[in-house]
């Protein structure tokens, strides 16, 4: 999603901060003012309030904030608190006052791809209304304001998060998490033709027939995870239980199995980790498909158990269950310069 008023007022932000005159895409190269910049106000008990174009970021307001906000103009009010934080019924305070009320919980421990998609999803549905976006302190306002500025307007991170800090940011770990969502951004946009690959294999080879499948996973699998390494960048799958001694985990990888293993029947998110000189690592859990139980259940055709052990003698990756972690995909990125 892009929206020029975004776009304006952080090139606002920056001018006024660092004497820059930022060209975004579709700014045409204009110079903005810091007047573009609006804030900070005080609506109730809430003294952070900060305007970007349509919209507001605060810390949590109270019932007069919200009174305010709605005499400003706001009518969508999108709540990232989880629920363990709210002690009162917010969402039945802005509803009586007439405004819109979404709540998309966001932790400051991690951010979500899904929660930051559907924030996007909603800015965007709204694009034509006045929308207050809010937190308990408007640190993850800032910090998803900042990774929205990198993937959907092209500014740099360290850019992006000096609006970031206008809007709300304040404390370093949400700057850190800004930069782990960037990261395991750039590791997803790698994954994708290693995933796209693979199921475009399977899901051909399965409609001849499992015995096709499994050969498919042998032959096919290995050149595909080959076609989609790029340079400073390794891809590729691992398990706890593996089918291929190939694929068995790097040691960096091992503890982040283990993680996972310790709720395996429930999706969790994917994870950025410091590889140090090596660079970053990022994983993500894949959990078993329906389609995939035939060759990795607790159930096999005898015949087709036989031809997994002709060609896997070592295999272990039987015995899953539907919605069982199965184990990661992996990516691996050298340093930046």
């Amino acid at each position: 999603m892009k929206f020029q008023a975004i776009r304006t007022a952080a090139c606002a932000c920056l001018l006024g901060l660092c004497g820059l005159v930022l060209a975004l895409p579709g700014s045409a190269g204009e110079p903005v003012s810091r007047g573009d910049v609006k804030g900070p106000y005080v609506w109730g008990s809430v003294q952070n309030v900060t305007r970007l174009g349509h919209l507001w970021f605060s810390g949590q307001p109270d019932a007069a904030g919200f009174a305010a906000a709605r005499e400003a103009g706001v009518s969508v009010v999108i709540d990232l608190r989880n629920p363990s934080e709210r002690d009162w019924d917010e969402e039945v305070i802005v509803e009586g006052l007439g405004l819109t009320y979404h709540n998309v919980p966001v932790s400051g421990a991690g951010f979500d791809p899904g929660a930051f998609g559907r924030i996007e999803r909603l800015v965007d549905e709204h694009d034509a209304e006045q929308i207050l976006v809010h937190c308990a302190s408007s640190n993850r306002v800032g910090g998803w304001l900042a990774v929205h500025l990198v993937l959907e307007e092209g500014m740099t991170e360290q850019d992006a998060l000096t609006v970031g800090r206008l809007a709300g940011i304040t404390k370093s770990g949400i700057e850190d998490r800004v930069h782990e969502y960037l990261v395991g951004e750039r590791a997803r946009q790698s994954l994708a033709p290693l995933k796209q690959g693979l199921m475009t294999a399977l899901r051909g080879a399965m409609a001849e027939g499992p015995e096709a499948a499994l050969q498919t996973c042998r032959l096919a699998a290995p050149s595909v995870t080959l076609g989609a390494q790029r340079p400073g960048v390794r891809v590729g799958r691992t398990s706890h239980r593996t089918r291929n001694p190939v694929n068995e985990p790097e040691a960096w990888m091992r503890p982040l199995i283990a993680h996972y293993l310790e709720t395996p029947m429930q999706p969790s998110p994917p994870r950025v980790v410091d590889l140090e000189a090596r660079g970053k690592g990022y994983v993500e859990p894949i959990y078993m498909q329906e389609m995939c139980l035939t060759c990795h259940g607790a159930e096999i055709d005898e015949d087709l158990l036989a031809l997994i052990r002709g060609g896997y003698p070592q295999d272990r990756a039987v015995g899953f269950m539907p919605g069982e972690l199965r184990g990661l995909f992996w990516v691996v990125m050298a340093p930046e310069d």
